[in-house]
């Protein structure tokens, strides 16, 4: 069993070397766009998780919140080695197409269940 502890839309992110420590650059919750669709050309979705060790398959989906229209999605895989430790992921979306103005949802799937958190953003 794991649990999502936090989910950040951002410009950036790294895990550092040595320190193992985790980087976020630029969070936000806005995506400026002047026509529709949009395309953004980049941004990072982290994630972490605690729980039981294993491997686990995640999915991160984008939908716009009025029409529940998934616009883009990424798999991943998470691995706890041990129990306490936490994991994280960083997930990057290229050239993301918004077909128009408004909020849009980010959902955490957890092997095919998906998590209480829903991270949300505006788009215009």
């Amino acid at each position: 069993m794991v649990k999502l502890n936090f989910v950040i839309l951002c410009e950036n992110a790294f895990i550092a070397q040595g320190t193992n420590s985790l980087n976020i650059i630029g969070i936000f919750d806005k995506i400026g766009a002047r026509k529709f669709p949009a395309v953004h050309p980049k941004f990072i979705v982290v994630t972490n998780v605690s729980g039981d060790p294993g491997d686990y398959d995640q999915l991160i989906v984008i939908k716009n919140k009025t029409t529940d229209e998934k616009v883009a999605e990424l798999p991943g895989k998470l691995k706890i080695h041990e129990s306490k430790q936490k994991a994280q992921f960083i997930g990057g979306f290229l050239n993301t197409m918004f077909p128009n103005v408004g909020e849009y949802s980010i959902e955490i799937y957890i092997d095919n269940k998906k998590q209480n958190i829903e991270t949300n953003f505006f788009v215009g």
